[in-house]
């Protein structure tokens, strides 16, 4: 018997008609009983419900740093851990002005693997830069960026970047062209984050 799955997607940008149909069919096509949670504060999305709407409000900032604490822990005791619980609630901030529960999901699940202080702190540094770099070039938030259609810069996030990370949303109307890179630098070990 096959087994049954459950696919949650946060859509933050509209999603055209087709590559919904195409997508949840191949889902569906794997399994009849699989389902798929869309989350979403775009409206116009319900159109691809089968069922009414849930519509919840952002998180107030208490609740939200309770819930990722319990992700970004686990079953680790906090009070073990007092640098990472100070880092972890800068990381709470960070994603209370992002409203994304996906992405506080996805970061406490990395955060949980590696109880280390210096690799919190960096990744924690890694996301302040990116947002502060797009408030100055852009003059906003990188999620009203994405939000809005236009490129969000994420080169900060890479290790060693070779050039420009931009993620550019789906239905973006930019004209910018990339080149692809011809060729990758070799691989090196990177013994840390920072």
């Amino acid at each position: 018997m096959l087994e049954m799955a459950l696919l949650i997607v946060e859509f933050v940008s509209d999603v055209d008609e087709m590559e919904w149909k195409e997508f949840y069919s191949f889902v569906r096509r794997k399994n009849r009983r699989n389902k798929v949670v869309i989350i979403s504060k775009l409206e116009r999305l319900t159109r691809f419900g089968s069922v009414t709407p849930i519509f919840l409000n952002t998180l107030p900032y208490v609740e939200l740093w309770y819930l990722f604490k319990v992700l970004a822990f686990g079953s680790a005791d906090p009070a073990e851990y007092p640098r990472l619980v100070h880092i972890a609630e800068g990381f709470a901030k960070e994603l209370h002005l992002s409203g994304s529960l996906v992405a506080a999901n996805a970061l406490a699940d990395m955060l949980r693997r590696n109880l280390n202080a210096q690799a919190w702190f960096c990744i924690l540094n890694r996301c302040k830069k990116v947002i502060e770099k797009n408030l100055f070039a852009y003059g906003q938030h990188p999620k009203l960026l994405f939000e809005q259609g236009h490129e969000v810069d994420l080169t900060d996030f890479a290790l060693c970047p070779v050039s420009p990370l931009r993620v550019i949303p789906r239905n973006s109307s930019s004209s910018a062209i990339y080149a692809p890179v011809k060729e990758l630098p070799p691989y090196t070990a990177i013994r840390s984050f920072c």
